[in-house]
Parts: structure tokens; C-alpha cells; sequence
């Protein structure tokens, strides 16, 4: 942002001197001119025509022409009609956009002007997929930054179906609500969904930010959708979805640790709240005795009022931590002298402040208290100085064991739209899948089904999107439903076994189908990904023992891969 009103500011800076320098050399050249042809010119009379050079009109003259002249009556004229160049661009360009708007497709309608709107904005943009941004406040002082090719500006209310239409809402990708109100966010999705039914096209997409995670969670158990439909909307929180992220590229312990981790936490705002609730249920997910507690150690002015109040929301919160709340000022002796740590050192620092300086101070306090002996992740929401300085190694300032984590530029990504519930399960039955293939043994051919999420081929996705819209089917017929996950005990949950075994052979007839009409066909040996060929393409009846199991595996694994997803399923 800084760059770009510098940019901005530079370029008026030399404009100017351009001019100022071009009549310089058009007075000094009229001066001279005027020695050489005995013309007795005064300084108005040179001031005269070196202003007439801009219509032309004083550029005809007997030669001989003094060098500063000829560049002065060249320089004049090309400025000149550069500057009503960009007068007229001025003037018409919200008119051109205007137009352009009727002819754009898959683009993407940000609702709101906010830090976080930009950022998508810019990211999208940079993709290469057109961005409308619709912002109410007309001296927004991010307006500036958007004068971008791909990017048009609206300005009006988001909430008017007029101006939605005038976005291209028809013939849009997707629509993002981040206005820093949340009733407006959800007012504009329900616009939008309204609209939506006059699509002809692919799916709307539609993003609404809900600040309040506790609102975000409620409304999500009313709105949550797993089925493909025209108009699809997930409510997010940057608070909760920062606090999965930065666990995913910071995770809190070890891979079979053994021990019990001890977690030290500084902040308990929102996003400390949503990423004590995350370990909570990481640490829920992972534990092999249901004894055992993760430690941690929160440390704010008001933390115990606070963790009172996240495990009255919470209640399941209590059997999986054990919070030692110190109601510490940052900004006191006693944090220093950290008394707090006496026992033992944390295996893990969360550093969750709102604001960016305090927190790198707290960061490096405890950084020298540890002796740089344990990671210190330090969450901060502008990418600048500060973010630069810990990052920078070299010259002796590389600071050990202490990375920044920026939530906004983690979360405010064009990867936002494909974090729906749809996706999220998607993606988590393809892990699942990967998890559970060829443990340990050489793959007799290489399958492009084992990559990565991000890596796989579309085709492949789709089979998950699939394995999704199985499981809608199953749990449908057998009298489930799928929500938000609320009950951390729904992750263990156990069918009854003739209710186990029918969805197993139910989920086998759905697969077969599913194959036979994309050409597969039944032959004994291997699987042949290239001759499509399978020896499981057989019904329930005649499949062997084996094959069985593995269809009642993944029945029995349904609880685990929906909670690990964030969902559960509810008895009808």
C-alpha cells in the first residue's frame, strides 16, 4: 500500500519537473533565438511563446533554432498531449470500466473495502481473475490502491440488488462479504442468494465474514451444505480460520510424542480463544488416554476471566486441556522475571497480541528467557518492518526460534473459496485415502491418486467430490445428517453392527455403479489404472472377504474423518 502511494507521489514529482524544465529551455531558448534574429523579445514576450508552444503555435520558426528551443518546442507539445491524454482518461475511465463490467465472466465480487478486502482483491487480481469491489465509503482510503487492470470499483451499498446485478452477480465465480458489520455481510448473502436463482450457469460461491466466532458457529449449524447446489455459502471467521492455519504450519507437538506438550499462550482475545479451542481439539483427536490433558499456560490481564469463558462456550474444552491462567500485565516486572516458567519450559509459544510491536517485544523477551531453546510463533497482522527484521538473517540478526505468522495474507487467499464444507470434506477423504493405501509397500505403478490435495488432477478430485456425495446418500437413507462438529465425542462414534454392515455393502454399490458407467470393467489380478480394469467391480455377494473389510473400514472411519474435518453426524 505504502509502495504504492510512493509510486504514485514520484511519478506526479517528476511530471512536474518535466514541465518546469521544459519551460526553462523554452524561455532560455526564445531569449537566444532572439539575440541571433535581432527580434528584441522582453521576458513576457518569451514567456509568451514558449506557452504557445503547447497549442502549437509559436513552434514555427527561421532557422537558425537554438538546441534548447528545438527541445523545448519538441518537449512542450508531447506533454502537453500527454496530460489531456490522461485529463480524458481521467474522466472517462469509470465510464469505460463501466461497460467493460457487462462482458466479464467467473470474476469475483468483493463486498467491502477492508484490510482484509484488499488483500483478496490484490490476490485474485494477481491470479489473474477479474475482482469488482463494491465499497460504500466513497474516501476510503484504500480506493486508490484499486486502480488496478482487472479491478473495478462500485460505489454504493452492497446490499442493493441493483448494484449487485450492475457487478455481474449473474455471471460472477464467486461473492465475498468482508464490510466490517457483520449483519450486513449476512444481508448481502441472502441478497446474492436471491439473485442466484436467475443464473443460468455454474455455482455462486458466496463467502461471508462473521467477526464473532461464537455467532459464526451458530450460524453455521443452520446454513452448513454438503450438496451441490446453484448457490452455495460458507460463513468463515479470520479468527478461527488463523488458528487452524497456524497450528497446520506450526503444529504444537511432535508427530507420536508420547508426553504430554506444554503450550504457553500470550493473549486470549479472539484469535487466542480460537487457537486455545484448536489445540483443545487436536490434542482430543490425538491423544491415545483420555486422561490425559494438554498443558497450557495462558498469561494476559485478564486471563482467568477470560478462560472461564471460553470453557462455559466450551464445555467439552475441559476434559481435553488443563489451563494455568496467569493474570499478568505484559508490560510489568513480573512477566520478565517470568515466574511462570519455574516449573518447566513451554514446548511450544503462541504469541496472539493485537498488536504487531508488543508483540515482537514479548516475542524477544521470551525468546532470551528461553535462550532461544523453544519455537516462539508470533501472530501479527501487517507485513512490514517488523516481520521483515525476524525473517532477516545475515550480519548477525537472524533471531532464533522465532517466526512470524501473518494471519491476514495466511487466510485472505484465492484458496478462501475452496475452504467450503463440500471442499473441506473433499479434501479430507482424499487424505484419509492416502493414509490408508499401500501402508509401507512399493506401489507396483505410480498413482496419481497418492498426491497431495493441491496436486492432484482434477479428475481425481472429482472422485472425492463424489466419495462426498456418497456419503449425503448414505447417511441420508440411514437416517443421519452431517453438521458442524459440536460434540467432540461424535469423533468416536461406533455404527451398530447391522447398521454398519449394510451402509458397507451400500457404499460398495454406489462405488460399483459409479465405475461401470466410467467405463471400468471386472478382470482378476491388479487394479489397471490404464486398461481401467479393477477385480473389486463385482457385487457385494461374490466379494471376497478382504475387499469387504475395506468398504466396513471406511464405514467405521466416517465418524473420525468427519470430526477431523470439523463436522459430525446427528441422528435423525
Amino acid at each position: 500500500m505504502k509502495n504504492f502511494f510512493n509510486r504514485k507521489k514520484i511519478k506526479w514529482v517528476l511530471l512536474g519537473l518535466t514541465w518546469v524544465l521544459s519551460l526553462i529551455l523554452g524561455m532560455a531558448g526564445f531569449a537566444r533565438y532572439s539575440q541571433l534574429h535581432g527580434s528584441g523579445y522582453t521576458f513576457w514576450d518569451n514567456l509568451y511563446l514558449t506557452l504557445q508552444l503547447i497549442p502549437l503555435n509559436s513552434g514555427g520558426l527561421e532557422p537558425p533554432v537554438p538546441a534548447a528551443l528545438n527541445i523545448a518546442r519538441f518537449l512542450t507539445p508531447i506533454l502537453a498531449a500527454a496530460a489531456a491524454i490522461q485529463a480524458l482518461w481521467a474522466i472517462f475511465r469509470q465510464q469505460i470500466k463501466s461497460a467493460r463490467l457487462l462482458y466479464l465472466h467467473d470474476h469475483i465480487i468483493i463486498c467491502g473495502l477492508s484490510r482484509k478486502g484488499l488483500l483478496l482483491a490484490n490476490q485474485f487480481q494477481s491470479h489473474g481473475t477479474a475482482v469488482v469491489i463494491i465499497e460504500r465509503n466513497k474516501d476510503n482510503a484504500w480506493i486508490e490502491a484499486c486502480n488496478k487492470p482487472g479491478m473495478y470499483l462500485l460505489i454504493g451499498d452492497a446490499t442493493e440488488p441493483a448494484l449487485l446485478e450492475k457487478a455481474g452477480i449473474k455471471h460472477a465465480h464467486g461473492i465475498i462479504a468482508v464490510c466490517d458489520d457483520d449483519g450486513i455481510n449476512v444481508e448481502i448473502a441472502l441478497r446474492a442468494e436471491a439473485l442466484s436463482n436467475e443464473r443460468s450457469s455454474q455455482t455462486l460461491h458466496c463467502l461471508v465474514h462473521v467477526s464473532d466466532p461464537q455467532l459464526c458457529l451458530i450460524l453455521n449449524k443452520q446454513h452448513t451444505r454438503l450438496e451441490q447446489t446453484a448457490f452455495r455459502m460458507e460463513l468463515f471467521n479470520v479468527f478461527e480460520h488463523g488458528a487452524r492455519r497456524i497450528l497446520q504450519e506450526f503444529p504444537a507437538w511432535e508427530e507420536n510424542t508420547s508426553g504430554i506438550p506444554h503450550i504457553l499462550v500470550l493473549g486470549l482475545g479472539r484469535f487466542g480463544q480460537n487457537l486455545v479451542l484448536q489445540l483443545g481439539r487436536n490434542w482430543w483427536n490425538y491423544r491415545k488416554d483420555k486422561n490425559q490433558k494438554l498443558e497450557i499456560t495462558v498469561i494476559e490481564r485478564k486471563a482467568k476471566q477470560n478462560t472461564d469463558l471460553l470453557f462455559a462456550r466450551y464445555p467439552q474444552l475441559r476434559h481435553a486441556v488443563h489451563i494455568i491462567s496467569e493474570n499478568i500485565e505484559l508490560e510489568s516486572a513480573e512477566f520478565e522475571l517470568a515466574g511462570y516458567l519455574n516449573s518447566r519450559l513451554p514446548d511450544r509459544i503462541y504469541i496472539c497480541l493485537d498488536d504487531d510491536s508488543h508483540a515482537l517485544k514479548a516475542g524477544l523477551i521470551l525468546q532470551q528467557i528461553t535462550r532461544g531453546k523453544v519455537p516462539n510463533i508470533i501472530r501479527m497482522v501487517e507485513s512490514g518492518g517488523l516481520e521483515r527484521l525476524i525473517q532477516r538473517t545475515g550480519n548477525g540478526l537472524s533471531i532464533p526460534n522465532l517466526f512470524p505468522f501473518l494471519v491476514l495474507e495466511q487466510i485472505c487467499t484465492t484458496n478462501l473459496l475452496d475452504q467450503q464444507p463440500r471442499d473441506i470434506l473433499a479434501q479430507a477423504f482424499h487424505e484419509a485415502y492416502v493414509r490408508g493405501q499401500h501402508p509401507g509397500e512399493p506401489l507396483s505403478q505410480p498413482d496419481p491418486a497418492m498426491n497431495t490435495w493441491y496436486g492432484l488432477h482434477p479428475d481425481y478430485k472429482a472422485k472425492n467430490y463424489q466419495q462426498v456425495d456418497h456419503l449425503i446418500n448414505l447417511t441420508t437413507e440411514f437416517s443421519y445428517s452431517i453438521a458442524p462438529l459440536v460434540d467432540w465425542e461424535a469423533i468416536s462414534y461406533i455404527f451398530p453392527d447391522d447398521i454398519s454392515e449394510r451402509m458397507a455393502q451400500r457404499e460398495h454399490e454406489l462405488w460399483l455403479a459409479d465405475h461401470l458407467a466410467e467405463g471400468w470393467r471386472y478382470q482378476p489380478g491388479e487394479k489397471n489404472l490404464q486398461a481401467k480394469t479393477n477385480p473389486a467391480l463385482i457385487e457385494w455377494k461374490d466379494l471376497p472377504e478382504n475387499e469387504r473389510e475395506k468398504n466396513r473400514n471406511f464405514i467405521r472411519n466416517i465418524p473420525g474423518i468427519l470430526g477431523k474435518a470439523g463436522f459430525q453426524l446427528v441422528s435423525k
